[in-house]
């Protein structure tokens, strides 16, 4: 539904789409400035860690309609793995 909506949905999906999105960039901005805060996360700019942190996670949840349970799990665990490394202090 989100790759290809219906033409007459198209722009109401959009909005709530973005609607939605600014409500958990939000709410993962909230997360990681506290992360900052407790010096658990490296001092970077919070919206260029939300959107590493959504794009890693938009990669994952693309893995779990082709791949095996086993493997999705695998690839998201390396996927926090690494991006924990990532950003970490």
């Amino acid at each position: 539904m989100l790759f290809f909506p219906p033409t007459a949905l198209y722009e109401e999906l959009r909005l709530k789409l973005e609607e939605y999105e600014l409500l958990l960039k939000d709410s993962l901005a909230s997360v990681i400035k506290s992360g900052i805060e407790d010096e658990v996360i490296r001092t970077e700019p919070v919206e260029d860690l939300v959107t590493a942190f959504l794009c890693a996670a938009d990669g994952v949840m693309m893995q779990i309609h082709y791949v095996s349970d086993e493997s999705f799990k695998q690839t998201a665990e390396t996927m926090w793995r690494m991006f924990w490394f990532g950003i970490s202090v």
